[in-house]
């Protein structure tokens, strides 16, 4: 160590004193000035010697001097470190008193030294000096500029000190308790240093300062002004700490927590910063300020006012936090989590409402009278919570803008009064009542407003998007307005209309529900309105084409609304519609029995009954202007409809039952019917009218006009009685046709009748040709002024129904019918009145059904079914001589089907035959064999084209013979049938019909031979020429048919047949591996002699006998049979055959399977 004086160095700019630094934070570096001084150079140490400094002296330290563990006290004069030297060890301490200053510059370090600066004392730092590790006390000022860094200090800045950082002065990662003034300014940064700020402390940053990386605890004042920033740092707020930031000042990407005050103005922003506010935080945002991208997690109260705006923050409200916008701020594109419990009070902005990107959470929104407009894109956002009018500057009619390509899922039950807009994305209801049902709804292009199956209520319902039900219902009009939708409803789902206001639906609607109107006005058309259709208050329809509404349609809740079709369209009603309907345009067709409720067509406009089937329309008609009857079928109006003033034109069929006002014309093809009161009428060529349901009359108030080749269709009943036309004004017949449609099945036509079948005050002209169906009534027609008048009379100058027959059974049964009583009463009278009333061609397909030549026909089957007995014992006696049998038991079942052909006028039949045959048999002698057989068959016979048919069960016995003569044998036998006979035939022609039944027994006996040679061909094969003769007798009893007046009597009747046979017979025995099997066959010419067609005698109730036959016997017919047989054991065998039949006018196929015992 060495002691030297000299003057003193200049460190500071020309004219700035020493004063003058000490009076101004921040200001530009100068060494203390000094007259003389104690100097520490190179490694000199300045050991432990106390020094002391007064005004005018100081201590220098240059180069890698050290100030080891010295005390100095500046009274007055200065420590200066320059160079790299260092203020030593915390050993011993530095302090500055007033007027005192230490003073560190160049690359000079504190070190671990105590430093103190008291009232009037300095310490400044400045070059690329750092505190080091020192242990800082500041009372007055302490200072560090240029580059110069607190370093690991330790540094207690009190109530009357203040510590300043400018230049680039660096925080380092000292420790600060601060309880005056710290202030940063230019670029100072507070690096990482930890910073406590009690409560009279302050600590600003101005100008381009940042705290870095710092850890502040603010129990007192900290404010960042110009460009400052809170940096990367760690701040929390304590219950007395107020945190502003003013200018351009940002929070950074800072981490703060706030219990007390954290307030953001002028353009200063939160910028990335995560801030948590507790529960007793305030955190503001005025003048422009903003949160920028910060994470806001907030327990207390949030506001954003003046112009503030809330960014993109991600902002989290906390149970019982409050987040308030007011004056002109902004939400930005910030989301805000808004907890149960916590709200978010939109009510005080300015200039109509608030836009943010998302809101989330179960927390309460305030709208106030304000918009809410979100905007996110982000893919899913849910909002379980209540949004509302009100808020803390009160306030109705508040609304939701539902913006961006996302999907916002509102689940809270929500009651806002204003606008609700669906801009983009969707908007969808997360639970039923989440929608705000006095809001009105607007949709825009490109939005859509989603229930996911929950039921919504909405005010109304505009705008040019989609709406999908998604499963659920929704109810528009909650709030009387009148609105047009043009977009899309679809999914599963109703619509409900309620409120006094209408809504209109442009769009081409999907919805797979119904819709329901309990008020108000629904308008669309039915591309928009879907389903069944519930109304309690107005539906109007609008078509301006051809277009069909499929639903039904009623009332809802017991009111039944109003119906009203507009446009130039068709519509086509396919379900049914029990309200009242206004026709202003266009048309609608629907039919009687989907069409229940009152109708008024107005002029220009049409309604349309369409159908092929009948029906009655009971409702009321009015209006001027058209009604159209079309399809066919009859359609029945009751009531009194005499305020219809417009034109019914009928191009189908209408009946009138009451009144119908107007003027009608029935168009070609058309039929107009009924017993009631029509206005002027005209009928157009091919037109009809034809009074009364049956029997009746219709009055016309007015003209009634006949085109040529129209028709006057008359029914024709008892007493005189006929359908009648009264006309109130003049007939003009214009030689229209008068057709005789129908009589009466109780009045004899005999002795003639009489019909007035026109009344009018003038008959102009003449009918032309009168047609009455009948080919055996004579008619004439009787002309007055005032009327007209029909006659009919059968007999004299009217044919025969024998005239209109072509075949013999059909003259036998037409001159029978021809004899029937007439009288009136009689039972016959209904059965000659409905041939009376038929053409020729309807006769004789009535004389086939009336003929009863089923009876006939079973005659033939019965004589082919003898057939069977005889083939059975033949058959027999043929295979027992061909064998060493003595004697034995046999059973036969079989089954056949054959079909006889028509003859002339008689009609083809099929038969069925299935039976079983028991028999036994044995040899008296050497030579001759006797035996007996019975059994049981059940047989059906079916006619074609008659509609009759009988079924047949047999029993049957017989005895047989045959006598062996070595190459000739010789058979013979004789059999009975006992045959029960039911047949069941029906009647329908006309208006009549009539099902007839008849039961009766038939014995059939027959006897019958063979002669046949046999010829050995060869060992085990053999041939049998053969010549058979049968002589078949039936007896048939009489018998009387149940039924009606076609019923008829048959005489008990025998007649016989002979039928002969010739033929070969084949038989021979064939070895299939061990198996010997017995083949048979026969060839064959059945011949029937003398007539084979049968007959039988039948007559009516009140009618002579006449003879019907029925389908012949074949005459001749080719016969077939193959069988084979093997032994099941030494004494038994079994055989199936198969034989057939054919001949020129029949046929038959049978299956045989016997089975033979000897013994």
């Amino acid at each position: 160590m060495f002691l030297a004086f000299r003057s003193p160095r200049v460190l500071l700019s020309a004219g700035v004193s020493l004063g003058a630094l000490l009076q101004v934070p921040g200001a530009a570096a100068q060494e203390p000035a000094y007259s003389s001084a104690t100097v520490f150079e190179n490694t000199q140490s300045a050991g432990a010697t106390p020094l002391t400094t007064l005004a005018g002296q100081a201590v220098v330290f240059r180069d890698q001097a050290t100030r080891e563990a010295a005390p100095i006290v500046n009274d007055g004069g200065s420590t200066i470190f320059l160079d790299a030297s260092s203020a030593g060890i915390d050993s011993g301490s530095i302090t500055a008193n007033g007027g005192g200053t230490v003073y560190f510059g160049g690359q000079a370090t504190a070190a671990d030294a105590r430093i103190v600066a008291n009232d009037g004392g300095t310490i400044r730092f400045e070059g690329d000096s750092t505190a080091g590790r020192a242990f800082v006390t500041n009372n007055d000022l302490l200072a560090f500029h240029e580059r110069s860094r607190l370093g690991a200090a330790t540094i207690t800045n009190n109530g009357a000190g203040t510590l300043t950082l400018s230049g680039q002065a660096s925080g380092g990662n000292a420790g600060i308790a601060n309880n005056g003034a710290l202030i940063l300014t230019g670029d100072a940064d507070a690096a990482a240093s930890r910073i406590v700020n009690n409560g009279t402390g302050s600590i600003d940053f101005s100008d381009r300062s940042t705290a870095g990386s710092s850890a502040i605890t603010n129990n007192g004042t900290l404010g960042f002004a110009g460009d400052s920033t809170l940096g990367d740092a760690t701040l929390t707020v304590n219950a007395t700490g107020v945190t502003s930031f003013t200018d351009r000042a940002s929070a950074g990407t800072a981490s703060i927590t706030n219990d007390h005050l954290l307030r953001f103005d002028g353009d200063s922003t939160a910028a990335n910063a995560a801030i948590v506010g507790n529960a007793s935080s305030t955190i503001i945002f005025a003048s422009r300020s903003s949160a920028a991208d910060a994470e806001i997690d907030n327990a207390g109260l949030l506001t954003f006012g003046d112009e503030a705006t809330a960014g993109t923050a991600r902002i989290g409200l906390r149970p019982d936090a409050v987040a308030v916008f007011s004056g002109r701020s902004s939400g930005g594109n910030a989301e805000i989590q808004i907890d149960d419990g916590a709200a978010l009070d939109i009510s005080g902005v300015a200039e109509g409402g608030l836009g943010l990107g998302a809101i989330r959470g179960a927390g309460s929104v305030y709208l106030g009278g304000k918009l809410l407009e979100l905007t996110t894109n982000e893919a899913f956002i849910d909002f379980d919570g209540r949004i509302s009018d009100g808020g803390a500057s009160g306030g109705t009619g508040g609304g939701l803008v539902k913006a961006g390509t996302g999907i916002l899922t509102l689940s809270g039950t929500s009651d806002y009064t204003g606008r609700s807009i669906v801009r983009g994305g969707t908007l969808k209801a997360g639970g039923e009542g989440a929608f705000a049902g006095r809001s009105a709804f607007d949709v825009e292009a490109g939005g859509t407003l989603a229930l996911s199956g929950f039921a919504q209520t909405i005010g109304s319902l505009e705008g040019a998007g989609l709406v999908d039900l998604e499963g659920g219902t929704l109810t528009v009009g909650a709030n009387d307005r009148s609105t047009l939708f043009g977009g899309r409803i679809e999914g599963d789902g109703s619509l409900v209309k309620i409120g006094a206001g209408t809504l209109e639906l442009a769009g081409e609607n999907d919805y797979r529900g119904d819709t329901l109107v309990s008020a108000g006005t629904l308008s669309g058309s039915s591309r928009s309105i879907k389903g069944s259709i519930a109304n309690a208050g107005t539906v109007v329809l609008t078509e301006d084409s051809a277009a069909t509404l499929t639903g039904t349609i009623g009332g809802l809740g017991g009111e039944a609304g109003e119906m009203v079709k507009r446009g130039a369209g068709q519509l086509t009603l396919a379900g049914r519609s029990d309200l009242d309907w206004t026709i202003e345009a266009g048309g609608v067709t629907s039919a009687s029995d989907r069409f229940f409720g009152d109708l008024r067509i107005d002029a220009g406009a049409n309604f349309t009954f369409d159908q092929t089937y009948d029906g009655v329309y009971a409702g009321a008609l009015s209006g001027p202007g058209v009604l159209l009857f079309a399809g066919g079928g009859i359609v029945r109006l009751s009531g009194d409809n005499s305020s219809f003033a417009g034109v019914t034109t009928v191009d189908g069929v209408l009946s009138v039952n009451g009144t119908l006002g107007g003027s009608v014309t029935v168009a070609s093809g058309g039929i107009l019917k009924g017993n009631g009161t029509i206005g002027t009428t005209r009928l157009d060529a091919g037109a009809t009218i034809a009074p009364g349901n049956s029997i009746g009359a219709i009055a016309v108030d007015g003209d009634l006009t006949y085109a040529a080749g129209s028709t006057y269709a008359v029914e024709i009943g008892a007493g005189g009685e006929a359908d009648r036309i009264d006309v109130r004004g003049t007939a003009t017949l214009g030689g229209a046709g008068v057709d005789i449609v129908a009589l009466d099945p109780t009045v004899s036509y005999r002795d003639g009748q009489t019909y007035t079948i026109l009344t009018a005050s003038d008959v102009v002209g003449r009918f032309g040709a009168l047609s009455i169906d009948s080919a055996f009534l004579r008619s004439t027609l009787l002309y007055a002024s005032d009327r007209v008048l029909l006659g009919l009379r059968t007999g004299e100058g009217a044919a025969s129904f024998a005239s209109a027959a072509t075949t013999r059974n059909g003259r036998e049964t037409a001159g029978a019918l021809d004899g029937l009583d007439q009288a009136a009463g009689s039972a016959s009278l209904s059965l000659y009145n409905a041939l009376l009333f038929s053409n020729a061609s309807e006769a004789r397909r009535a004389f086939d059904e009336l003929s009863g030549e089923i009876h006939a026909s079973v005659k033939t089957d019965l004589v082919e079914e003898a057939g069977f007995l005889r083939r059975a014992a033949l058959d027999r006696l043929a295979s027992t001589f061909e064998s060493d049998e003595t004697r034995g038991a046999w059973i036969a079942g079989y089954r056949s089907s054959g079909r006889n052909a028509a003859g002339s006028g008689v009609a083809s039949f099929d038969r069925d035959l299935g039976g079983v045959l028991i028999g036994g048999d044995g040899f008296v002698g050497d030579d001759l064999r006797l035996g007996f057989l019975g059994g049981y068959s059940r047989g059906s016979v079916d006619l074609d084209g008659r509609d009759a048919s009988a079924e047949i069960d047999g029993l049957h016995a017989g005895l047989y013979a045959g006598l062996d003569l070595g190459r000739i044998q010789l058979k013979a036998g004789a059999g009975y049938s006992w045959n029960e006979v039911d047949t069941t035939r029906s009647v329908v022609f006309g208006g009549f019909s009539d099902r007839l039944e008849a039961g009766y027994d038939s014995g059939a006996a027959q006897v019958f031979g063979e002669a046949s040679y046999a010829i050995d061909l060869a060992p085990g094969i053999r041939l049998d020429p053969f010549a058979q003769l049968a002589y078949v007798h039936l007896d048939t009893e009489g018998f009387g048919e149940t039924g009606g007046a076609a019923a008829l009597r048959g005489q008990s009747q025998t007649e016989g047949e002979t039928i002969s046979t010739l033929g070969l017979r084949a038989a021979g025995e064939i070895d299939i591996g061990g198996l010997t099997l017995t083949a048979h066959g026969l060839a064959g010419w059945r011949h029937a002699f003398g007539d084979p067609t049968p007959t039988t005698d039948l007559a009516f109730a009140t009618s002579d006998t006449f003879s019907i036959e029925g389908a012949p016997l074949t005459k001749d017919a080719a016969l077939l049979e193959l069988g084979l047989g093997f032994a099941v054991t030494s004494a038994s065998k079994l055989g199936v055959t198969y034989s057939g039949q054919f001949g020129s006018d029949a046929s038959e196929n049978r299956v045989d399977l016997q089975f033979g015992l000897s013994f």
